[in-house]
């Protein structure tokens, strides 16, 4: 049976179901079973089975499927180095802001070509700010395989903790499906699965028994916070956006005067002024 499984995974591991035909619902299941904490295979399994490959995964550092996507999600290629256990180091807290909340004091949002997921930046320029964050695909597995790698990141004892404190800083972002519709407009979201809301529903869910890293995202969290709290951008974008709705408010009443005034001038154009030499408009006189 396990080297029925073996089998089966480094056909995973070497895209070949593609020549399965497998349809959508199939795909989606056997990837959610292939991520699952008590389902993994120990890699020393795949190993044998690949000596007569020409490409060989560099298995023996990895633990088994999980762990190699877990490893590629949070540190990308290259990384081989295992975190160790240790204590989470002591850090203040922050408050979390909403998209919405954090779209009203100037900070907006874009994606960020970045190798791994987890890899959050903050620019802030002199007024407003940007939050960059990778893209994230939304699919039917995509809330069991996130669940898993925080489940195995927990048993591993890491303190970092950086799958646990990517989902939960999401979530933070994540109020309401108008945060949702931002960022999937923005192009930080992609999802074809469902509505806003049901997006903003997975994200809440998700979170309920997860603990984040309190010292994650430190410095993102450190620059969002000065920044809300700076009480001249918070002004000038309060009031900016008052000016710019009186402007359109304004200018469309502008709009319909101007339309009107050109209308009547239209209607009453003045009759051509002859002086005193003015004739009749309805009666000549012949001589």
């Amino acid at each position: 049976m396990m080297f029925l499984d073996g089998c089966f995974i480094l056909q995973v591991l070497f895209n070949k179901l593609k020549k399965q035909k497998l349809r959508n619902e199939e795909v989606t299941s056997i990837t959610r079973d292939l991520f699952l904490l008590e389902n993994q295979l120990p890699f020393q399994v795949l190993i044998p089975l690949m000596r007569s490959k020409d490409t060989v995964y560099e298995l023996d550092f990895y633990h088994h499927l999980l762990d190699f996507f877990y490893f590629k999600f949070v540190y990308g290629e290259g990384h081989h180095q295992r975190e160790s256990r240790s204590n989470r180091e002591a850090t203040s807290w922050y408050r979390y802001y909403s998209v919405n909340e954090l779209k009203k004091v100037g900070i907006s949002f874009a994606p960020r070509n970045a190798s791994v997921f987890v890899d959050v930046k903050f620019r802030n320029p002199f007024l407003g700010g940007t939050l960059r964050i990778p893209p994230l695909n939304i699919e039917d597995s995509t809330k069991s395989l996130l669940l898993n790698l925080a489940a195995y990141e927990a048993c591993a004892g890491w303190s970092s903790a950086k799958c646990t404190s990517y989902v939960c800083f999401m979530r933070s972002l994540i109020d309401k499906p108008e945060d949702v519709k931002e960022l999937r407009w923005m192009g930080i979201l992609r999802t074809t699965i469902g509505p806003d809301n049901q997006i903003a529903q997975i994200f809440k869910e998700m979170t309920i028994n997860l603990v984040p890293n309190p010292s994650a995202y430190r410095d993102v969290k450190n620059s969002v916070e000065s920044h809300y709290r700076s009480t001249f951008r918070r002004f000038i974008f309060h009031y900016k956006g008052r000016i710019s709705e009186a402007m359109v408010k304004y200018s469309f009443i502008y709009g319909i005067a101007v339309s009107a005034i050109q209308a009547y001038m239209a209607q009453t154009k003045q009759r051509p002024d002859y002086g005193i030499c003015s004739c009749s408009n309805t009666t000549l006189l012949h001589h």
